[in-house]
């Protein structure tokens, strides 16, 4: 059986509003949806916050860092397939894996 709560799926810009209109209470609504949703979130969104981070002004670097907290929150987040990945297997049937990230060795067929 699987798991029961709603999913939650986060875009960069989600962490984003909620970080800038809602900073003092940033901990309550990570408990709150860690508690409540199965977060969700896409590669690109994931690097996109590392990005702001990396590659930010210092001025902006605690704003930056809350808002990858918030996406990640305290439990596990689930990452969709990489563009590209899902194109291939929804189109072609072919599951690939990603060398660099997982250790794969390329494309396979089902």
């Amino acid at each position: 059986m699987g798991n029961s709560r709603p999913k939650l799926v986060l875009d960069t810009n989600v962490p984003g509003k909620l970080v800038s209109l809602y900073r003092d209470q940033q901990e309550s609504i990570v408990r709150r949806s860690n508690r409540q949703f199965r977060l969700i979130a896409s590669p690109q969104t994931h690097l996109e916050l590392i990005n702001e981070i990396i590659s930010g002004a210092e001025t902006h670097f605690g704003v930056d860092q809350d808002k990858f907290r918030l996406m990640v929150g305290t439990g596990q987040i689930q990452f969709l397939p990489f563009r590209f990945t899902f194109a291939l297997l929804s189109a072609l049937g072919m599951e690939v894996s990603l060398p660099l990230l997982a250790g794969g060795s390329g494309p396979t067929t089902p």
